[in-house]
């Protein structure tokens, strides 16, 4: 399902975006290392990149899906009041 996002909704959808590309990125050097052995290597690229990367994409998606509730809360009272209105 397409959805015309605003200025802002986009913004946040391409921040979102390459924040995700960037953990994808993380995981996959941690599981690298993991599979050649590396298990400290590998948990400390958890601790120090991954855990922080990941809360960035969380913060990012919420701060979106938030504002379409908001949006969307937002168009439902207004087609209720114009409901009442007539």
């Amino acid at each position: 399902m397409a959805t015309k996002l605003t200025t802002e909704e986009a913004a946040l959808a391409k921040d979102f975006e390459q924040q995700w590309r960037s953990l994808s990125q993380s995981v996959d050097h941690s599981m690298s290392l993991a599979l050649n052995k590396e298990f400290k290597a590998a948990q400390q690229n958890l601790h120090d990149d991954m855990f922080g990367k990941f809360d960035a994409a969380h913060t990012t998606m919420f701060k979106l899906l938030d504002m379409q509730r908001d949006w969307d809360l937002m168009s439902t009272e207004q087609r209720i009041k114009r409901t009442r209105n007539y």
